[in-house]
């Protein structure tokens, strides 16, 4: 990461910001949201080793030996955990992440009642290129994680929803070693939408909302099937979260009849 960090600093304009009046993903936009990932990286990987540093010259200023053994074993503990985090989190690649944002913001609108049966644009699209990454992912990791749609089907409602539709979610499921039924949720929205809730046609390249948190899911999925849990991760992207949280609604009801024990939820 170095060195093209530097290379991007270097010619990149430090004063620059997005403006609606360019074209969407320029160059410069692209360069932008890149630097601000790479910093935010470098940040969290700062504060990791400094906080270990803290950790290990606390340990070395109990004088009682009893009490430094104690505090040693419970910080050796803490140690372990907090270098795995930060090597974890050192594998996170930028790259991906952007490449995928700009995947996802090229099927021109992901709104919910957008076109489903087209290969390039809308949500359909949009939602089976996502599982086609999820299972490329689960192929490089001996099928370790179970993909599928999870499909939750809603009448129109005469104000989001103007005729009836099936909004369906992705998930990618890793199941826990130790408590497979203790589960941790991760998702990012698919669908997209312009100010008019109900204009479906019009480009919504969403990028920002929430094409970023979906290709940082996708990114964790990477990262994190590599290893075993004691918990179960779900990975999902969720469907029809701008028109109304329809998507939230059925993967909450799924986990209710499924006796999902959740433990955490990370969106």
């Amino acid at each position: 990461m170095g060195l093209d960090f530097v290379k991007s600093k270097e010619f990149f304009k430090e004063d620059y910001r997005p403006s609606e009046e360019e074209p969407f993903m320029n160059k410069d936009q692209i360069e932008y949201f890149r630097n601000k990932l790479l910093d935010w990286k470098k940040s969290i990987l700062c504060e990791s080793k400094d906080t270990i540093k803290g950790m290990k010259e606390e340990t070395r200023n109990i004088p009682d030996v009893a009490d430094r053994a104690s505090e040693e074993t419970d910080r050796a503990l803490e140690l372990r955990t907090r270098d795995r985090q930060r090597k974890l989190i050192s594998k996170i690649d930028a790259e991906n992440i952007k490449k995928d944002i700009i995947t996802l913001s090229s099927f021109g609108t992901r709104h919910t009642l957008s076109d489903t049966l087209s290969n390039s644009r809308g949500i359909g699209a949009a939602r089976r290129w996502i599982k086609k990454e999820f299972e490329s992912i689960s192929n490089n990791c001996a099928n370790c994680l179970d993909v599928k749609y999870q499909k939750n089907y809603f009448q129109a409602n005469g104000r989001r929803l103007t005729r009836n539709v099936w909004i369906n979610n992705v998930m990618a499921i890793q199941w826990g070693q130790k408590y497979p039924n203790r589960f941790v949720i991760m998702s990012g929205d698919i669908d997209s939408r312009v100010s008019d809730p109900n204009d479906f046609k019009s480009d919504s390249p969403g990028a920002n909302d929430n094409a970023s948190g979906m290709a940082g899911t996708i990114e964790v999925a990477r990262v994190l099937s590599k290893y075993k849990f004691d918990n179960t991760i779900v990975y999902v992207g969720l469907s029809g979260e701008e028109q109304g949280l329809f998507g939230g609604k059925g993967l909450a009801e799924y986990a209710k009849e499924n006796n999902w024990e959740i433990i955490g939820v990370l969106n």
